[in-house]
């Protein structure tokens, strides 16, 4: 369901730069943000670099797509805990299916 909300026009512009560098949709860039904060909030032993790991590799998933290469066997993909929040996984992706 789709809720209308008022945003800053700070906010929108910055979106703007972001989904521009980022190939998404503005809409996409502003609900991808609170997604970091969320996974931070939950986890905040994690670094940024783990976090925006974790939301690549659920994307990709969702998308179906694959990146192969050597750094493929090494991705480690996150582990969903009671509260919902994401940890680290302790070993990496299979990539045999």
């Amino acid at each position: 369901m789709a809720v209308n909300v008022k945003l800053s026009e700070d906010l929108v512009n910055q979106a703007k730069c972001y989904a521009r560098l980022e190939r998404r949709s503005v809409p996409k860039q502003i609900e991808y943000w609170p997604q970091i904060g969320k996974i931070a909030a939950e986890n905040p032993e994690l670094p940024f670099s783990v976090i925006r790991d974790i939301l690549i590799a659920d994307q990709d998933e969702a998308s179906g797509e694959y990146q192969f290469g050597p750094s493929a066997s090494s991705i480690h993909r996150p582990s969903r805990v009671r509260s919902g929040s994401l940890i680290a996984a302790k070993r990496p992706i299979s990539t045999k299916r």
